[in-house]
């Protein structure tokens, strides 16, 4: 006998992590984790997943985290996905007319900033797998 799952029960989803790109007139919220041993990279952000949420509620829970801003998971453009072996990796975009209320700082202490789109193209300081994900570039200045 096959037992369903109820219809409103959520997909079961591996391992995963997510960014979220918010682009808004105003700039791109970015944030610098500062821990030992590591290069402070500005990173979009993002992070693993917490319990049975899906990617966008991963995305969007993240970004509140790391920067404070609300943003609705329903909203969220998947960018690309990337089979990255031991898990998936989601990129959500989200275009907004203006920018959200942000922290200064995260809850993990990262530092938030908010970029101009022309400022991001000569910084030397962004993580470099998030340069190499070429859906990122065609979604801030495409």
């Amino acid at each position: 006998m096959q037992i369903l799952a109820p219809l409103s029960a959520k997909p079961n989803y591996r391992d995963f992590a997510v960014i979220l790109v918010l682009v808004t007139p105003e700039g791109i919220p970015m944030v610098r984790e500062r821990r030992p041993n590591r290069m402070p990279f500005l990173k979009y952000p993002g992070g693993k997943r917490d319990g049975d949420e899906t990617p966008e509620e991963c995305a969007a829970r993240e970004m509140e985290e790391e920067t404070g801003a609300l943003i609705d998971p329903e909203k969220l453009i998947l960018l690309a996905r990337q089979d990255r072996g031991t898990h998936d990796f989601y990129v959500f975009g989200i275009k907004l007319p203006e920018l959200p209320a942000l922290k200064h700082t995260g809850d993990e202490g990262e530092e938030v900033g908010v970029y101009s789109r022309e400022g991001l193209k000569m910084r030397k300081d962004i993580f470099p797998k998030h340069l190499e994900i070429g859906a990122i570039a065609r979604f801030i200045y495409g």
